[in-house]
């Protein structure tokens, strides 16, 4: 049993030295940067030396090495985007700030440019999503109080909404 575990480690660190580029490359394709790929592709071979007993074909590793990688890589930028997401709200929010609450005046400064810089996009964007925005951002208002005040329906308000987030974030992106 012994050997037979022995064997399976040489071979993981044998298939290392052979499919690492070509595993490499697959991980870029999908996440698009040099250390996250090779992140993903430690992390795939340390998934596939601890399930190596799960091979069964050994002619089949490069392929069952890939699917490893592949997933990873997805599993990897889901990860990235559920950390890396800010709403508008949370952004307005934090800029918002009373100055006891920010550390430095650094900090304070960058909230300040931040909240100019969404306001700036907010005056862009065309009348009907200024207003459901505005009402949102600066009034606090829920999604049934913007209905009632300017005389759409809940999901009127909801297009909006979405479709003035979807545009802010596009128009903040390109500046920064």
């Amino acid at each position: 049993m012994e050997l037979l575990m022995e064997r399976r480690k040489t071979h993981i660190d044998e298939y290392f030295v052979i499919y690492y580029r070509e595993m490499y490359f697959v991980a870029k394709q999908i996440v698009r940067d040099h250390y996250f790929a090779e992140d993903v592709v430690q992390e795939s071979f340390v998934k596939a030396y601890k399930c190596q007993e799960m091979l069964q074909d050994i002619r089949k590793v490069r392929a069952w090495l890939r699917t490893i990688v592949t997933r990873t890589a997805i599993d990897f930028l889901r990860k990235i985007s559920k950390c890396s997401y800010t709403s508008l709200e949370q952004m307005y929010e934090e800029s918002q700030q009373a100055p006891e609450h920010t550390n430095s005046v650094e900090q304070q400064s960058e909230l300040h440019f931040q909240y100019k810089e969404i306001h700036a996009c907010v005056k862009q964007l065309p009348t009907n999503l200024q207003e459901v925005i505005n009402l949102k951002l600066t009034n606090d208002c829920s999604d049934a109080e913007i209905a009632r005040r300017l005389q759409i329906s809940l999901s009127a308000v909801k297009t909006r909404l979405h479709r003035a987030r979807k545009k802010l974030k596009h128009m903040y992106k390109e500046q920064n």
